[in-house]
């Protein structure tokens, strides 16, 4: 597989990296292994996904709507706290922003472009 699931053991976070050759035939087992680790836990976690790969438009379009919109969406999951965005791809950043409107269910995804930053922002805000 391409991506790499991991349950942070001394903070509420887990980190999905979705590497270069990760491709949309994947979308669904990993969300499926994402939604099982978060159905498992006791309390909300921040959700971080690195995005090392890249899409098309309409890729990006239907991941989206998977994500936010579908019956069982994972980015909606009762156990996450925050989705948080790893990335320095435009398209990726800009539909961060899309996904905070009514379509997408209001999300408010933080977004970062290394995963030490976002790993500081939610060990500062675990501590609060």
């Amino acid at each position: 597989m391409s991506f790499t699931l991991t349950q942070h053991t001394d903070a509420p976070i887990i980190v999905n990296h979705l590497h270069a050759d990760y491709t949309m035939a994947e979308f669904d087992p990993a969300n499926q292994k994402a939604g099982a680790l978060l159905d498992k836990v006791t309390e909300p976690h921040y959700y971080i996904v690195i995005f090392d790969f890249t899409l098309t438009l309409e890729e990006l379009l239907e991941g989206a709507s998977g994500l936010a919109r579908s019956e069982n969406s994972l980015w909606h999951h009762p156990n996450i706290k925050q989705v948080i965005m790893v990335t320095d791809n435009d398209l990726f950043r800009l539909s961060a922003k899309g996904m905070h409107s009514d379509v997408f269910g209001n999300l408010d995804i933080a977004v970062f472009s290394t995963l030490e930053d976002a790993l500081a922002y939610t060990r500062v805000h675990t501590a609060n």
